[in-house]
């Protein structure tokens, strides 16, 4: 439901009067986390961070402790600061692993740690996510993504086996995806450094046919 950045301020005064009035039982801490939200919606990440914050280090062992310490990490991957997106994600992982947040936070713990230019440690975070996957019907919304990353990754690093067997396993697990025509082109661009000559011109033949207006398709 859209909100007007005025609804937002009214929220956050309401809430902040909550917090005044020492409101007993476990209010204050919704209030904390509430004004959080109302200022992580209006894009205000700085002062949503500090909110966050607050909810970690005056109510470490309430209800919302573990929300707030991924959302700490929301905040800081919002506004491009990377490094510390991905340590509070670790420090989140950590001490909440069976987080409803855990996925998302194992998911943007790899995306900040790629762009960093740190793939090992991106391919460790989305190993996290896919490997989480197993053995479950429904998967969680990050996984089709972390799984084409990793193949990426590994193409990046150089280990064209790994790219070929991940970017092979995500076309076969997620074949309505939006990635498989670049992964395809991958695959065979992997099997050709392999000298695998006949996998690629298959992995090619497939980018042509199953994806001929795609732009891969024309390289």
């Amino acid at each position: 439901i859209p909100h007007s950045g005025r609804t937002y301020d009214a929220a956050y005064t309401a809430f902040e009067r909550v917090l005044f009035l020492g409101s007993t039982g476990n209010f204050q801490d919704k209030a904390q986390y509430q004004m959080a939200e109302n200022r992580y919606r209006q894009q205000n990440y700085n002062a949503a961070l500090e909110n966050y914050q607050k909810v970690v280090q005056l109510y470490g062992n309430g209800e919302l402790a573990d929300d707030a310490q991924y959302r700490i990490g929301d905040c800081y991957f919002a506004s491009g600061t990377y490094d510390k997106a991905a340590t509070s994600y670790q420090a989140a992982l950590k001490k909440y692993p069976q987080s409803p947040y855990a996925p998302s936070g194992a998911y943007y713990m790899g995306v900040a740690h790629q762009e960093l230019g740190a793939y090992q440690a991106a391919v460790d975070a989305f190993k996290q996510v896919t490997l989480a996957q197993v053995g479950r019907k429904q998967r969680d919304p990050f996984a089709e993504d972390a799984q084409f990353r990793l193949g990426d990754l590994y193409f990046i690093q150089k280990n064209y086996a790994g790219a070929a067997a991940e970017l092979e396993k995500g076309v076969k697990e997620y074949p309505e995806s939006k990635f498989r025509a670049k992964a395809q082109y991958t695959t065979g661009g992997a099997y050709y450094e392999l000298g695998r000559y006949s996998d690629a011109i298959a992995a090619y033949q497939k980018v042509i046919s199953e994806f001929p207006t795609s732009e891969f398709a024309k390289n």
